[in-house]
Formats: C-alpha cells, structure tokens, sequence
C-alpha cells in the first residue's frame, strides 16, 4: 500500500495538472482502482470452495488488495482535501474514526461468521459487496463540491 499509495498519489497530480481531466474524475478513478481492484483481488477467496484456494494464490490475492488499497490516497484521501482543505484535518479525522468502529464491528462480525460457518468464505464475499458499495457510493454521492465543517456543534471551539 505505501509503495501503490506513492504511485497512485503521483500519478494523480501529474493527470490534474494535464489539464486533461478534472479533479474529481481523478479522484474517481483512483477511488475505483481502490475499490473495485480491491473486491477483484479477494473474489477468488470468496469463490473458493471451503478455502480451496493453495496459500501461495490467497498470499498474492491478499497482497493485490492492500496494494489496490494504496490507490485510496489518490482518490478519497485527496478528495478530502480538494473540497474541504481548511477543514481537511477534523474531516479526515472523523473519516478514520469511522472506519475505525466500522473494522471493530467487523472484527466481531468476522469471529460471529467464522464460528457459524466454520470458513472465510461468507466474510470475502461480505467484503466484496462492501467494497463495490463503496465504489457507487462514491460515484453517485460526492460531486466535488466544497465542504465546509465550520460551525458543527461537535467541532465548535467554544
């Protein structure tokens, strides 16, 4: 992820400042390779007979995700930033504070399934559908226009 992050990051400035494309279908398109190159990496887990799959197979499905994962940094994460750059930090913030109570639910829920269902199978298949949720989600919802958190109750200085 560090080492795609890197290239995805670069590869997004040098597309914005072609001029060719806008921003946000940048941002788009590093969000899709995020997503759905994520979802493709573990479908054959998911599709895996009974976890059929031989450990070298699932070790290079695994690594494809967290690889495809880096390319989030040239799509949400920057995202972030070009529609809500003085409020960046506290939007970021509560970005990750969510998807930190979304992994511990998920921890449990992947232990609940695990045990019911005696595989992983169920849980890449879950992750899958997340994944391409995400993806629409993305597409459909976020327009590039700007953000602004100041006045929130939650995030007053007062």
């Amino acid at each position: 992820a560090a080492f795609t992050g890197t290239v995805a990051g670069g590869l997004a400035d040098r597309l914005v400042r072609s001029g060719r494309t806008t921003r946000l279908a940048v941002r788009r398109g590093m969000h899709a390779v995020s997503t759905l190159g994520c979802a493709a990496a573990v479908l054959p887990l998911a599709a895996a007979p009974g976890g059929s799959l031989p450990p070298l197979a699932a070790t290079a499905c695994l690594v494809a995700a967290v690889g495809c994962y880096g390319f989030s940094f040239g799509g949400f994460h920057a995202y972030v930033q070009d529609v809500a750059a003085a409020d960046a930090g506290q939007l970021l913030g509560l970005t990750n504070t969510a998807s930190i109570l979304g992994g511990i639910a998920g921890n449990l829920a992947t232990g609940a399934v695990l045990q019911a269902t005696g595989g992983y199978g169920v849980v890449f298949w879950v992750a899958v559908v997340l994944y391409g949720t995400s993806w629409v989600s993305f597409q459909r919802l976020l327009k590039g226009e700007p953000i602004s958190l100041t006045g929130l109750i939650i995030l007053s200085s007062r």
